[in-house]
Order: C-alpha cells, then structure tokens, then sequence
C-alpha cells in the first residue's frame, strides 16, 4: 500500500520492493537483529510523491520514519502518533497540509524525541499541551503556517536541544523563561513577527551554539548576560529594533564565528574581539561610534567585515590587510580619516569587495589595491573609493589610478 500510495515506481531507489516478500530487503526498511520486525522507514531525498497511507500506523514496531527532502502531498496520518514506540519523525521538506500539531501528536508524549515537519504547509498555533511531549529534543516547524504566541509551557521541554521556527508567522514576545530550556543547543526564531525584548535569561543557556532571531520586531538592549554564553557560535539579530550597546563580553567569547546586528539603532563602540575563529561580521546601519578595533583582523578566518553606515571614527587598522582569508571589508559611509594603508605584495589575496567610499580619508587610493585589481580582475570586483570631483572643483579626496576604481563617490567635503 505505501508503494503506491507515494509513487514508488518513480523512486530514485525502489530495490526490493516489488521483487521480494520481505519487508527486511526493501530499500530504506531497517529491521530489528533481535525480532526481525521493521523499526525504521528512511527515504529521505528518495522523490517519494502522492501522501502517506493511513496504513502506516498499523506497523506498531516502528520507530523512526523519515521522509524529508521529497514531494509528498496531503495530510500527515493521524495514526502515525499513535504508534506505541515512535521516537521520530523527521516530514521536512514536502508539501503536507492539515494540522501542525494534531491531538493524537500528543499520544506520543511517552516516546517522542524529534519532531521535524519543517518547510511545508502545515498550519496551527503552537498548543499549551506542548509541555507533554517531555522528552523532546528537536522541534522543527519553520516555514509553516504557525502564527500565534510561543506558550510559556513551551519552556518546559528541558531536553530540548534545538527549537526551529523561522518563518512561520509567530507573534508575540520571547518567554522570559527561556533560560529554562538548558540543554538548548541551536534556537531559530528569525523571520517572524516578534517584538519585546531579548529577555535576560538567554544568559543561562550555557550550552546554546546557534541563536538566530533577525527579521522580527524585538526592542531594548542585547542582554549583558547573552555574553556568558561561552560556547555561542552564532548570533544573527540584524533587521529588529535593538538600541544600546554590543555587551563588551562578546569580546571574549573565543568560539564566536559569525556575528550579525545590521539594521539596527545600536550605539557605543564595537568591541574589541579576540575570537580566533571569528568568520564574519556584519554591523552595518547602525549608530556605532569611535574606532574599528585592530583586533579584529588578528582572526585567521576573517572573511567579512561590514560596518558600513554607522558613526565610526579614527584611521583604518593598520593591520587589516594581514587576514590572509578576507573578501569583503565595507567601511563606506563613516567619519573614517587618515590615509588608506597600501597591502603589502602577498597580503588580501582573497579579496573580492573593498568600500571605502563617503569618508574623509586622505590621500590616493593605494597602488596595492590597482596591482590586486590587475592580478585578479574576475575576483577582485569592487573597489569603491571618494575618487569623483567635488561639485564646481577638480579636488578630489581619495584620487584613484585610471581604471582602478570600480565606482567613484565625491565623499564629505571637509
């Protein structure tokens, strides 16, 4: 009946399905060594189409059904949750309708660890019953139809490890009690309709990897205490409302790779990191004040640096030009003075995009910059610089060799 109901003539892999009795030789069956019956079905990626048949829930012995990454259609069967040992479902990526979180979901709350549905069209708020699927590790809804608050009985689930939601229309606030989800590894609430604040809390979820919660609506300040988390790896909150500072512990949080607060109204000075894996960062239409840190470009894996837009001050780094990795450095539209420092031969051998444009720097754009345009003309494509004429005079800030340039810009007349 599964076979045909999701299209298996049409798989990518259908061995044994038709040509043998047992269940056990078919592809993506995995049979128990000790009772021989099937305990997982896994087709991911298998270009399984049409829907699931109802039929399913009638193999009590499974476990684990995986189907993600195919084209299937329709309802998820109801009694899939009713299965007496199911531990996970991993549905992402198809095209299933009806219900997010169904009643019989939660006839699951004794055995379910993963539930994974993300990147369909489901729809549903997220219930107050959520709190009885208490072994929960991994709750996957992104890109649904979810809308709705995040429940405070949502912060019960302590053995979450990752919570993935983007995308789905929620409203709302953050709970406060956020910080009670301990075993949190990766939370993903970006691209929703959230507003509050960033509560204080996430500063005991010591064990949290990846947090990303851009594209919302949230005010206040970062929390001092998002600092404490030692082992942060990701931190994207571009495109909210934050004022204030960037808490100057982020400076020594020594796995931070990539750090993202663009669009927002911070203030105050950018800090100075030390993270030795530091990949990018983007803090761009902001209000950040005083100078770049020289720090920054002590990172081996520096590839990004954005800062564009903001109030910075000061000379550019000497040392910018030592990130052996670096491709993109937009410092366009500050109060950025003193000359451009020339790259050494060998330096910026990565380089793709350098804005220096609406400064008042001093001085001619390097002739290291033209030799890097030369040497890498379908690699280094933008090179923007204060190299047109003022109106009515032939000044001009940052004059550039012919053909260098790949824009010029008048810049702020002194």
């Amino acid at each position: 009946m599964f076979y045909y109901s999701a299209g298996g003539v049409d798989w990518i892999n259908n061995t044994g399905w038709i040509s043998t009795d047992s269940a056990c030789a078919w592809h993506g069956v995995v049979c128990s060594d000790l009772t021989g019956k099937p305990t997982e079905l896994r087709l991911k990626q298998n270009a399984l189409s049409g829907s699931l048949p109802d039929e399913i829930g009638a193999i009590e012995s499974i476990t684990v059904i995986q189907v993600f990454q195919n084209n299937l259609t329709g309802a998820i069967p109801a009694s899939i949750y009713t299965l007496p040992e199911i531990v996970a479902v991993d549905f992402e990526e198809n095209q299933f309708t009806g219900e997010l979180f169904p009643d019989e979901l939660f006839s699951a709350s004794a055995t379910l660890k993963f539930y994974r549905v993300g990147n369909n069209a489901l729809s549903g708020t997220i219930p107050n019953a959520i709190s009885n699927l208490t072994l929960l590790r991994d709750l996957w809804i992104s890109d649904n139809n979810v809308g709705g608050d995040i429940p405070d009985s949502l912060t019960e689930l302590v053995n979450l490890k990752s919570f993935l939601a983007s995308n789905s229309g929620l409203g709302g606030t953050i709970p406060p009690q956020i910080g009670n989800l301990e075993n949190l590894l990766q939370l993903d609430l970006s691209s929703n309709n959230l507003g509050g604040v960033i509560p204080e809390s996430i500063g005991t979820l010591l064990k949290l990897e990846k947090m990303y919660i851009q594209g919302n609506a949230l005010t206040g300040s970062i929390p001092n205490s998002s600092s404490q988390i030692l082992l942060l790896n990701e931190f994207f909150a571009d495109d909210n409302n934050l004022v204030g500072s960037i808490p100057s512990g982020f400076s020594e949080l020594t796995n931070l790779q990539n750090f993202t607060l663009a669009n927002n109204t911070l203030t105050g000075e950018i800090p100075p990191f030390t993270s030795p894996v530091l990949t990018f960062i983007d803090f761009k239409n902001n209000r950040l004040t005083d100078e770049i840190p020289s720090s920054i470009f002590e990172s081996p894996e520096l590839r990004v640096m954005i800062v564009s837009n903001n109030l910075l001050t000061g000379t550019i780094p000497i040392n910018y030009a030592t990130a052996p990795k670096l491709t993109d450095l937009w410092l366009n539209g500050n109060f950025l003075t003193g000359p451009i420092p020339d790259p050494l031969p060998g330096q910026l051998l990565n380089i793709e995009e350098v804005l220096l444009y609406n400064n008042t720097l001093s001085g001619d754009v390097p002739d290291g910059f033209c030799t890097l345009r030369e040497d890498f003309p379908e690699q280094f494509l933008f090179l923007q610089a204060d190299c047109e004429p003022f109106d009515g005079t032939d000044d001009i800030a940052n004059p550039c060799a012919p053909g260098c340039c790949t824009t010029c810009f008048q810049g702020r007349q002194v």
